[in-house]
Formats: C-alpha cells, sequence, structure tokens
C-alpha cells in the first residue's frame, strides 16, 4: 500500500522548474541583454526613422524597415544600416498601402467610438451596441497592427493574407497582446503625461504651464529612443508566436516539398 506524505513533508520530491518557465525567464534577461547590447544601433536606427518620418507618406516603409531591423536584433541575427534603407525601397508600396488601411481604420473607429458614445449618453440602445462594437474593433485593430509589419518584412504574402494572418494572430497571440499593449501603454504613457501634456496642454487648458524643456526632452526622447524601444518591445514579445504558427509551419513544408523534390528527380 502506498505511504501518504504529508504537506510538510520535505524528502517528497518538489514541481520543479519547468523547461517553458525556465525559458520565459531567460527570455526576460534576455531582453535587457540585447537591448543594452545594442543600444548604439537602435539610436541610429531611431534618428533615421525619425527624419524619414517627417514626410508623414513614408511613415508605412520606415516602420516596415524599422520592424525588419528590431526583429533581427530579436532574433539576435546581424543587421545593418544598409539593410534599412533595402527594407525601406523593398515595401515602400505595401507599406503605404498598409499604413493608409491603420490610418483610416483608426479614423473611422475612434468616429465610431465618439458618435456611438453620444448616443449611448442619450439613452440610445443603438448606442450601447454600437460603442461596444467599436471599441472590440478597435482593440482587435490595435492588436492586428502589432503584425502586419513583421509579417509584411518575413513572408512573401499578398494583401488578403497579410490582413487575415495579423487577424487571426490578434486571437492567437491574445496573452502576448495583452501584455505588449501594458508595456507599450506604460512608455508611451509616460511620454505623454511628463513630456507631451506640459507641451500641448495650455492649448486646451491655460492652467497648464507651458514647459520649455519639457518639449526639447519629449523630441530629444522620441528623436533617439521611443521608436526604436517600443518596435523592440513588440517585436521581442510577438515574434516567437508568429515564429511557432507561421514560419516554423512554413519551413516545414518548403523542407517537405524539397525532399520530395530529390526522390523524384531520383527516380
Amino acid at each position: 500500500m502506498a505511504k501518504l506524505r504529508g504537506p510538510f513533508d520535505f524528502t517528497k520530491e518538489g514541481k520543479g522548474v519547468s523547461k517553458n518557465e525556465t525559458k520565459e525567464k531567460r527570455r526576460f534577461f534576455l531582453f535587457f541583454e540585447l537591448y543594452f547590447r545594442k543600444l548604439s544601433k537602435m539610436i541610429l536606427f531611431n534618428v533615421i526613422y525619425f527624419f524619414i518620418c517627417l514626410p508623414i507618406i513614408t511613415i508605412g516603409p520606415a516602420t516596415a524597415a524599422l520592424t525588419y531591423c528590431m526583429r533581427n536584433i530579436a532574433r539576435e541575427e546581424h543587421v545593418e544600416l544598409s539593410d534599412f534603407f533595402e527594407q525601406f525601397k523593398k515595401n515602400f508600396w505595401k507599406s503605404i498601402v498598409v499604413w493608409l488601411v491603420f490610418t483610416i481604420g483608426t479614423v473611422v473607429i475612434a468616429f465610431g467610438i465618439i458618435f456611438y458614445d453620444a448616443l449611448a449618453k442619450e439613452g440610445h440602445i443603438l448606442g450601447y451596441l454600437g460603442l461596444t462594437f467599436s471599441i472590440v474593433a478597435a482593440v482587435i485593430f490595435l492588436f492586428m497592427s502589432y503584425y502586419v509589419y513583421m509579417i509584411l518584412v518575413t513572408f512573401k504574402v499578398n494583401f488578403r493574407q497579410l490582413f487575415k494572418n495579423s487577424f487571426i494572430f490578434s486571437f492567437v497571440g491574445l496573452g502576448r497582446n495583452i501584455i505588449t499593449t501594458l508595456i507599450l501603454g506604460i512608455i508611451y504613457g509616460y511620454m505623454f503625461i511628463n513630456f507631451i501634456l506640459p507641451v500641448f496642454g495650455p492649448l486646451f487648458n491655460p492652467e497648464i504651464p507651458a514647459s520649455l524643456g519639457a518639449a526639447a526632452l519629449s523630441l530629444s526622447l522620441y528623436m533617439f529612443f521611443i521608436p526604436s524601444l517600443a518596435s523592440f518591445v513588440l517585436n521581442f514579445n510577438i515574434y516567437p508566436c508568429v515564429k511557432k504558427f507561421m514560419l516554423d509551419p512554413a519551413l516545414a513544408k518548403q523542407k517537405q516539398a524539397e525532399e520530395e523534390s530529390i526522390f523524384e528527380d531520383v527516380e
């Protein structure tokens, strides 16, 4: 008959540390190791990104190029400034379309939230339904934006596949999407409260004191650090999900096709 062990029996084996837990702990420290190891290169990419985005219409291609560079750093792969410009040119038109879709979509959803919120305040049931739908759409749209540029620079896909896969990942990577949103919220929230609000706040509320120092600091932070840091956080968090559900199956399928081709040649 088996001998039962009490809760305070220290001779029994513990549950140990799972491989996933060890892996996650390793990735937590790897994030900071990679970031500070590649900091000078990230600053360079950030400055280039900042100035290329100034014409506005080039935000899409610049974001695709920055995504490629941050993805490579997250994968611990080599990347140079020439890669940034190569990806900028390679994905120029596709990324402009992506940027326009997400810009127009954001404006439409924001208008929907404002419109249905006003109806909801008046007690209309349509307002509550529309507001709920608009908020859910905003969250899905936000999560899709996390993946669209990585898929664009990693795979050869058409627009239907690009948006379809981004939509699927908004659900498949839900846990990572939430964590990423919280981290990015802290980064941009800190920027808004400490630097953006003192600069633009007085335009809307005269009681908020204007700050030239805050303006200079916010501009400096954005020019040298913020976009590359946010992109690195994003790519570091979501790449394992894309690798597991899209890259690995694609590589396995390619390998199988190559093996079948070899056997056919032998015959």
